[in-house]
């Protein structure tokens, strides 16, 4: 008999500290074989094991994740994996002292709400028999922990509608594109774990240290919040090209990190085959000899978010609509990873890395009802009367910019508007650097309040697909 399945987990900290929240499926699946491999646990591996052989091999499950607030980073000092230096020096008889090999690693944690659970991952329609729940019970009862070793946590397994009440915050749904990608287990996941834990045991050996202890065996699904994804995404963090180092630039500098971004995809557009005039209007936007309906938008990235936010531009995300440019943007951030920006005299500003949903890029992709200016909106027409600001022409102007970007102004229940910003060191409205035919009309930061929670990323106004008007969201 079909029936859903609900594997929930509730974090006793209320927090989080691996790399994305919510924590993926594989991430789930790994710790519940790490419990099952615990203590005395692993007496009742011989019933665990076909159960868990059976949960790889599932589609991929819905999941329902707390809200979270980024916390107070900090760093500590680290082993950096380096034991090969330590292993030949001790094979060749001269002492050496591990503690030598120290790293400082920054720690992020993922702040959730309180009580619990903080996760639950749901299979719907599903076959389970007695002996399947059994074991699986047995798997869910013994995760200790989610994330790292100190991200204590215990799971609860539900069927139908005994769950039911665990199913709440977000509700991220697997899809063919959306605004994560996810690992989720496949047939093989468990044999490739158990083979990792191994090569974890015995990656010290006379020749030095075996770096090839990490499961592999996994695929990755493509997720969408409740909201629905308006557009595919790609994210980049800037890289000194000297070295790994991180490259920044002030927020004002947005427009020309755009047009550093633009001149690299239309030359990698070309590169792949496509044709010369869809570049022109999708990657440049110029539709002189082809109309698509839509265009690539190339949004520099603010560093917000936490208490000592500089403000200053040390990512760039590239977005377009998810139908028409997913293709694209799917071949640009696996081609982008390590390519160098010019400027406009063919000079090296800096390296592009690819980067997941952090803490920084996370509030321009998350959902909300409030949304905030990081790089002002530049109006379409004059909003002064007889010489005075006119809020009426401004918020009619606003919400025209909103129509245009694509999203309902009777969504819309308030706007507000103002030279200085609202994220802190993000820069005056007018500070910004703009092209000289921007110049003439005003600019603003704004704060604007959706009647129903939208996702990111939010732009609108004039130069919006090369810069400017790109919102944040606070909550």
């Amino acid at each position: 008999m079909e029936q859903t399945l609900r594997i929930s987990v509730t974090l006793l900290g209320d927090r989080f500290h691996g790399e994305d929240w919510p924590s993926s499926p594989a991430r789930l699946f790994r710790a519940l074989v790490a419990g099952s491999m615990t203590g005395s646990y692993r007496s009742l591996w011989e019933e665990v094991e076909p159960a868990l052989r059976w949960l790889e091999g599932l589609p991929a499950p819905e999941i329902y994740a707390s809200e979270f607030q980024a916390g107070q980073p900090f760093r500590i000092s680290v082993p950096n994996n380096d034991m090969d230096v330590a292993a030949r020096e001790w094979h060749a008889g001269r002492d050496y002292d591990a503690a030598n090999l120290r790293t400082m690693k920054q720690i992020e944690p993922f702040l959730l709400e309180p009580g619990g659970p903080h996760v639950s991952y749901t299979w719907r329609h599903v076959e389970v028999d007695e002996a399947r729940l059994g074991g699986l019970r047995h798997a869910v009862h013994s995760l200790h922990t989610l994330g790292w070793g100190i991200d204590m946590a215990f799971a609860e397994m539900g069927l139908d509608n005994d769950g039911e009440s665990l199913n709440h915050g977000t509700r991220w749904l697997p899809a063919k594109s959306g605004e994560k990608l996810m690992p989720v287990p496949v047939a093989g996941s468990l044999k490739d774990q158990q083979e990792t834990y191994h090569r974890f045991l015995t990656c010290l050996n006379p020749d030095g240290v075996d770096p090839d202890t990490r499961p592999s065996v996994y695929r990755l699904q493509a997720y969408t919040s409740d909201v629905g994804a308006r557009r595919e995404t790609a994210a980049f963090e800037f890289q000194r090209t000297d070295d790994d180092g991180s490259y920044s630039k002030p927020p004002e500098a947005a427009m020309a990190i755009a047009a550093w971004m633009r001149h690299a995809v239309s030359e990698a557009l070309l590169q792949e085959g496509y044709r010369p005039a869809l570049v022109n209007a999708v990657a440049l936007g110029h539709d002189e000899e082809e109309q698509p309906g839509w265009r690539l938008s190339y949004l520099p990235l603010p560093t917000i978010g936490h208490p000592h936010a500089d403000g200053r531009v040390r990512r760039v995300m590239i977005a377009g609509p998810s139908d028409e440019a997913e293709g694209m943007i799917r071949l640009l951030s696996r081609k982008f990873h390590g390519i160098v920006l010019t400027d406009d005299t063919g000079k090296a500003m800096c390296r592009l890395a690819a980067t997941g949903n952090d803490r920084v890029t996370s509030r321009y992709r998350r959902k909300g009802n409030r949304w905030e200016t990081v790089t002002p909106i530049v109006l379409h027409g004059h909003n002064a009367s007889k010489g005075l600001i006119s809020n009426r022409k401004t918020e009619r102007l606003l919400l025209q910019a909103f129509g245009a970007a694509g999203f309902d102004p009777s969504g819309i229940d308030e706007i507000t508007f103002q030279p200085a910003p609202y994220w802190p060191n993000t820069g005056n409205a007018r500070s910004f650097k703009v092209p000289v035919h921007l110049k003439v009309w005003p600019r603003y930061h704004v704060s604007v309040s959706f009647r129903k929670p939208v996702a990111g990323p939010i732009f609108a106004g004039l130069g919006r697909h090369y810069g400017i008007g790109t919102f944040a969201c606070p909550e």
